[in-house]
């Protein structure tokens, strides 16, 4: 199948995406992207640019910015440039594009727990079994099954 992109019209859509903290209210953003889109040249004003709020992730806004060109043969190009005004706008009004991260939440453990965390491992690099009350002992060098006498392990629910 053949597709003509310069018939019956000329106008070609662009998509980019963009990423803002979620400090920034919608409508704000929205109004910012589409008005910075209309100042760029070779960008049509008919259709007009728009941006739609496109998904919440975990550490920003996505907004879909759509706008029109005349010669898709500088598609790359007109995105580039529209990049760029972007970034340039949105710092101006001191919207900021979040990196990802992560949060790690780090847990102090007492003495007890320490003490009870460092009995499972015993001598000649035995590992004990989870269960408090099995004294069966599992060595990873010899062997990677449990000796006799877990039932515990055994029966599959520790996996």
């Amino acid at each position: 199948m053949l597709t003509n992109f310069s018939r019956p019209d000329s106008a070609h859509r662009q998509w980019i995406f963009i990423r803002v903290h979620f400090r920034h209210p919608p409508a704000q953003v929205r109004e910012l992207v589409v008005g910075a889109i209309r100042s760029v040249p070779g960008i049509r004003t008919d259709p007009a640019p728009d941006c739609l709020l496109w998904e919440f992730k975990d550490d920003a806004v996505s907004y879909a910015c759509r706008y029109w060109i005349d010669d898709f043969q500088v598609d790359d190009r007109s995105d580039s440039e529209v990049r760029s005004i972007l970034w340039y706008a949105m710092h101006r009004a001191g919207m900021e594009v979040p990196f990802p991260s992560l949060n790690v939440n780090m847990t102090e453990m007492n003495r007890t727990a320490s003490r009870a965390s460092s009995t499972r491992t015993t001598r000649a690099g035995s590992t004990r079994c989870p269960r408090s009350t099995c004294s069966a002992r599992w060595t990873p060098r010899r062997s990677t099954a449990w000796r006799a006498g877990c039932a515990w392990r055994s029966s599959g629910r520790a996996r």
